[in-house]
């Protein structure tokens, strides 16, 4: 009988663990490629985030680049339109295909270095993954991916996801962390990444493990330039710093 009540403490014990546990989180961005406050997310906070030693096993970023843009479907294919003209969405696309060829630390190094050579490229992605990817064998099967049918399909596919988003974005950067969109997280996100991670999750081993070496900084990261979805006829209560398109 005593043996019986002991393995059922141990039982519940167990139980409650299991109960307890949390998972490392999942951050996922929406964002256009030629935006300026994703820009500012990506070669800040996701930067910052991506240099940390120890960061995979602080979060899991998942990457959607696509944001205001618009898609027609032509024949078995479809044709999309940015918000910030033809470059963007050859931005979208090569970055989709990316994420589709690369591993996701791969993707993320990948994408940070974009960012911080797209404009002295003169907004061509195809120069700057050149750059941002010298493996031949890498880059050639992104390019494939870019130049066939696979990368149309990818591009769609991210389309789905980002306009199946409940609530629906407002803006681009759009940040969902674990499926859940809450604009406090977004600004604490868009300002430190790592601390947010280290603050809220320091209940999971390997997060309070890793945010050992984490030095929290007074610098905050002001992301500007917020590129407004006004498909939904959302109010423009935000500063944009580049044009939009019409309703």
């Amino acid at each position: 009988m005593a043996s019986k009540i002991i393995s059922i403490f141990i039982a519940l014990q167990l139980l409650i663990t299991l109960l307890n546990c949390r998972n490392i989180p999942t951050i996922a961005l929406y964002y256009e490629s030629l935006c300026p406050g994703c820009e500012e997310f990506i070669g800040t906070s996701v930067k910052t985030f991506q240099n940390f030693k120890g960061h995979e096993n602080l979060a899991t970023l998942k990457f959607y680049p696509y944001g205001n843009a618009r898609e027609t479907q032509d024949g078995n294919k479809w044709k999309f339109s940015c918000q910030h003209g033809a470059p963007e969405c050859q931005g979208n696309l090569v970055e989709s295909c990316a994420i589709k060829k690369m591993q996701p630390e791969m993707f993320t190094n990948f994408l940070v270095c974009i960012k911080e050579n797209i404009s002295s490229q003169g907004n061509d992605f195809i120069k700057t993954t050149k750059i941002c990817e010298t493996d031949s064998a890498n880059y050639n099967a992104v390019m494939a991916c870019v130049n066939g049918d696979e990368g149309n399909a990818v591009q769609h596919d991210i389309a789905v996801a980002t306009e199946g988003l409940k609530p629906a974005h407002k803006w681009v950067p759009w940040v969902v962390v674990d499926g859940v969109y809450d604009s406090d997280v977004q600004d604490q996100l868009s300002d430190d990444m790592l601390g947010y991670i280290c603050d809220n999750y320091s209940d999971i081993p390997q997060v309070k493990e890793a945010c050992k070496n984490h030095s929290k900084s007074n610098e905050k990261n002001q992301i500007n330039g917020f590129c407004l979805n006004n498909k939904y006829g959302f109010l423009k209560d935000l500063f944009v710093e580049h044009e939009h398109p019409s309703s």
